[in-house]
């Protein structure tokens, strides 16, 4: 339950409202972006050189891809749910 309640507070957070195309972009962003960092941060969260590595080039990625425009403006929020799986994989 707790997945789906940060879930919905993270989607709560990018609405940045306006049209529907824009803000369900958003919200697809954070959900196909989030969904991945939470899987790669569970996946590498036992071994520390893994993950040391994944949270490098995971970061990086995100991060960069904020100079792309506005849809991808909630690549901060991205973090904080790769973060999340990161310390708590279950």
């Amino acid at each position: 339950m707790a997945w789906s309640a940060l879930g919905a507070f993270e989607g709560n957070i990018v609405d940045n409202g306006g049209p529907y195309r824009s803000r369900f972009a958003s919200i697809a962003l954070l959900m196909v972006g989030g969904s991945l960092g939470a899987v790669l941060a569970g996946l590498a969260s036992a071994h520390l050189v893994w993950a040391l590595a994944l949270t490098a080039t995971f970061s990086f990625v995100v991060t960069y891809l904020r100079a792309a425009g506005p849809p991808f403006t909630t690549s901060v929020i991205i973090l904080v749910v790769y973060f999340v799986g990161l310390d708590h994989p279950t």
